[in-house]
């Protein structure tokens, strides 16, 4: 786990602590404090959840550990932007392309992806491969590069169109981890406030 998940877990379990703790038998001002505080939570992880769209490969972690790989192209689909749905014309501004692949590392299992990209930059619609960039640690992250080096382009061109079945990566939905480890968190700090008092 990366440090800021969990220090944004320790914050929601110390949150969620003062908010139960302070409606059942605390004092009031943990109550009001807890109130705030989860109340701000739930709307940064709202708003969170709103950029990152549900189903589709998140943007790679600045500074974070990358690494080019090639790609099968299974679909291609011009859809909206925002709602996801297909668009009727793949030029507008308003549209993005989503692909389908399955992403062929060198150093771990294949594994099937839908990421989304302004521009079909690679001419994947016809080649039926691309090259893409992820992060190894977390394979959710993925992106098409805007220029991809030669030789992973020759990679991509030589891949088997049939390629091994892959199994499908869900991108994690952000914040749903560290609610859920600052809920477990906040039931031991609740078990430890009413054993010690």
């Amino acid at each position: 786990m990366n440090p800021r998940a969990a220090l944004a877990a320790v914050i929601t379990g110390g949150t969620l602590t003062a908010l139960v703790h302070g409606a059942v038998d605390g004092p009031r001002w943990m109550l009001i404090l807890g109130l705030n505080l989860t109340i701000l939570i739930l709307v940064v992880v709202d708003l969170i959840n709103r950029v990152q769209v549900p189903g589709v490969a998140a943007d790679l972690r600045s500074g974070g550990p990358r690494a080019f790989a090639p790609a099968v192209v299974h679909g291609v689909r011009a859809v909206h932007r925002k709602s996801g749905r297909s668009a009727l014309d793949p030029t507008s501004p308003e549209t993005a392309f989503e692909f389908d692949i399955t992403v062929v590392p060198e150093e771990r299992a294949a594994f099937r992806v839908k990421v989304r990209h302004p521009l079909d930059l690679q001419d994947a619609r016809t080649r039926r491969s691309m090259v893409v960039e992820y992060d190894p640690t977390q394979p959710w992250q993925v992106v098409v590069p805007v220029r991809a080096p030669q030789e992973w382009a020759d990679r991509a061109r030589s891949l088997n169109p049939s390629e091994p079945e892959a199994d499908e990566i869900v991108p994690r939905r952000p914040g749903s981890v560290d609610l859920g480890l600052g809920s477990l968190i906040a039931a031991a700090l609740l078990g430890l406030i009413q054993l010690a008092g």
